[in-house]
């Protein structure tokens, strides 16, 4: 079969990370209380290092009254990549031996540090409230060859209900909250409250559930989950907004989706550090593999894929972390803001979930999109299964309220697949989670019955994506699941079949297949070079050995040097790398057909999905013809090279009657 192939522009680069950032034109008169961060964006530094981010800061009041925005520091903050590689010892100690030589070098003496680093990666934030100080560090540290990046994150106050979903009772805001309708929203999902029931009563404590919030946001203390929650805030304390709160109950709350399972909870409001840290609490300090972020961009227009988006690949890859985000609520808003699927939303390792209206009959009303649902894609991954699923998020309160926003349908969806990983605790593996749960999911979900629908090349719809979640069908795909590790030496070709199923005319069979973008990680270390030494009977020909010596260390400075141009640490390439030895592609170009055995013993395409720029595949096939039949994967132009991480790929069905 011939296929005509376009490789999408890979816009995420951060060797040209000046093509991801959105500098935009500044004035002065944007806050009062940020002229600083104002005053700096508008400097134009001569530097291919220094680029300039905006970081939403949100204006909601906490319960002294005052806006949180009045609160806010006019301080700068400036993010440094650092290149440790000449230094020695553990991340840490070459993190502080690069801070010592900035702090060392820099020729203003009369100033008080605040810095921040990284847990994961050799990333340094520093902090300023001058501006000509910020403007003298910034072309100090543009001259040195260990820091490779500066970003600037320049303070926006926004407004909250632009980041997050409100509370609504009959269009107001509740500031008094209540439970959600356990058994209207199980229904909705097809989650049967007996059978949950029963499996909480054999298993006492679920998996740990992270929820990320932005903004004035906390766990109310007057609701009791069934666990303790673990919380870390990154944003000011005692503040009232319930917005976290709701998410945490309706993923994990008494009536909520796990009830078992337990809230790591944490927030970032005022600068970058507190978000790449909440998400270093959770993974790395608290071995969370399943988060919630209800919070996303607010731009007028689409935002690219960028380092915050890798950085969020990254975790999913290594560490196999499940990253759920809300599609976003600008799809129905005149002025365009936040309307796009984009930025962080756009990483190809995580789940994006839309949001469907209440159904007061889910089996006589049809599954129908909220109208402030996002579905647009950025214009550089129109191709992408994103939204993967939709979910509720119009859900109706025990006190007759009403929580909407696709902030309450991506818990839907993080509640229900750390349930299934629960049940089936046999695929709760670091290196397929992630796969598992996109198949798991994309396989058992239902798409309207009576809508115009405008598929994909993939099989996704553009609005639904693979449709409305089903917990009973959710569990059909994760008995059916099936894990494989290919390798760089696989061939081309066929590289698995199912077993043969008997499917019966007027049946529906969902089968999806998916696999991760590997994001430059390495299967074997790939150590920086070491300078060679003369041997020491060399030296008694001292002459020739200094000259040894001296073509030892021209060589050693040009292959570091090359070493370093392509590596962020021994066992993980930078991107521009990634690209090249992946051959300009993001993934694996894997394909998903299914076959049906002819009355000659012969093998036959029905259907197929056979796209290129996506990481999942996916079919919806109704069977016009009884018989045998069989799905395969075939791999054609592999992503892999030499030393590259294996592709972790699932694929599972699920098979629907005849209503």
């Amino acid at each position: 079969m011939t296929k005509i192939k376009k490789f999408f522009k890979l816009s995420f680069a951060i060797g040209t990370i000046t093509s991801l950032v959105f500098i935009p034109i500044f004035s002065f008169n944007q806050n009062k209380n940020l002229i600083s961060n104002e005053k700096l964006a508008t400097i134009n530094f001569a530097s291919k290092k220094f680029v300039v981010n905006d970081w939403k800061i949100l204006s909601s009041k906490s319960t002294d009254g005052k806006k949180l925005s009045d609160k806010v520091s006019d301080t700068i903050e400036l993010k440094l990549y650092l290149d440790v590689f000449n230094e020695k010892g553990n991340l840490d100690e070459r993190i502080d031996s690069l801070l010592n030589k900035i702090k060392r070098g820099f020729k203003n003496k009369n100033i008080n540090w605040k810095i921040q680093t990284s847990a994961m990666l050799p990333i340094v934030w520093f902090y300023f409230n001058d501006v000509e100080k910020s403007k003298e560090f910034i072309k100090y540290v543009d001259t040195l060859d260990f820091v490779k990046r500066i970003v600037f994150y320049k303070k926006v106050i926004i407004k909250n209900n632009d980041v997050v979903s409100q509370n609504e009772h009959n269009g107001y805001y509740i500031s008094r909250f209540s439970d959600i309708n356990k058994k209207l929203l199980l229904k909705e999902i097809n989650l049967n409250p007996e059978k949950q029931t029963e499996f909480f009563k054999y298993h006492r404590k679920g998996s740990k559930i992270g929820i990320l919030e932005v903004g004035t946001t906390q766990l109310q203390r007057n609701y009791k989950f069934v666990h303790t929650p673990e919380v870390k805030l990154f944003t000011p304390e005692n503040l009232n907004d319930t917005h976290g709160t709701d998410v945490s109950m309706v993923a994990a709350g008494k009536n909520g989706i796990n009830s078992n399972g337990q809230i790591y909870f944490t927030s970032f409001s005022s600068n970058n550090f507190n978000w790449q840290n909440a998400l270093e609490w959770l993974v790395l300090k608290n071995n969370v593999k399943f988060i919630n972020h209800s919070y996303g961009p607010t731009a007028d227009h689409s935002l690219p894929y960028n380092d915050d988006s890798f950085f969020i690949d990254y975790i999913s890859r290594k560490y196999g972390v499940v990253n759920v985000f809300a599609a976003g609520n600008g799809h129905n808003k005149q002025n365009k803001k936040g309307k796009w699927i984009d930025s962080t939303q756009l990483a190809y390792n995580a789940i994006s979930v839309g949001s469907t209206k209440y159904r007061e009959n889910s089996f006589l009303n049809d599954i129908e999109i909220s109208n402030f649902s996002n579905r647009e894609l950025e214009s550089n991954h129109l191709s992408l299964p994103k939204p993967l699923v939709v979910a509720p998020g119009e859900i109706l309160l025990e006190n007759n309220g009403e929580i909407r926003g696709t902030s309450f349908a991506a818990p839907v969806v993080t509640g229900a697949i750390s349930y299934i990983f629960d049940k089936f605790s046999w695929l709760n593996n670091d290196q397929f989670r992630v796969p598992s749960a996109m198949s798991i999911l994309a396989a058992s979900a239902h798409l309207p019955k009576y809508k115009n629908l405008n598929k994909k090349g993939n099989g996704f719809d553009s609005t639904y994506g693979a449709g409305l979640i089903d917990v009973e069908k959710m569990q059909e795909a994760a008995w059916n699941i099936n894990t494989k590790s290919v390798i760089k030496s696989d061939v081309d070709g066929v590289i698995f079949e199912s077993s043969h199923l008997n499917l019966q005319a007027g049946e529906q069979i969902n089968i999806a297949l998916s696999w991760m973008f590997n994001s430059g990680l390495l299967k074997e270390n790939e150590n920086k070079p070491e300078l060679q030494h003369p041997n020491w009977w060399e030296w008694l020909f001292p002459t020739w050995a200094l000259a040894k010596q001296t073509a030892q260390g021209i060589d050693y400075e040009l292959k570091l040097s090359d070493w370093k141009s392509k590596h962020i640490n021994e066992n993980r390439l930078k991107l521009q790398e990634t690209k090249k030895r992946q051959n300009q592609t993001l993934f694996t170009d894997y394909d998903l057909v299914l076959e049906k055995l002819d009355s000659r013993g012969y093998w036959q395409s029905v259907s197929s999905s056979l796209s290129i720029n996506s990481n999942v595949e996916l079919i919806k096939f109704k069977v016009q013809d009884s018989g045998i039949y069989r799905y395969i994967v075939k791999k054609y132009k592999s992503s892999l090279f030499e030393n590259s991480v294996d592709d972790s790929i699932a694929m599972t069905h699920t098979v629907f009657k005849e209503n």
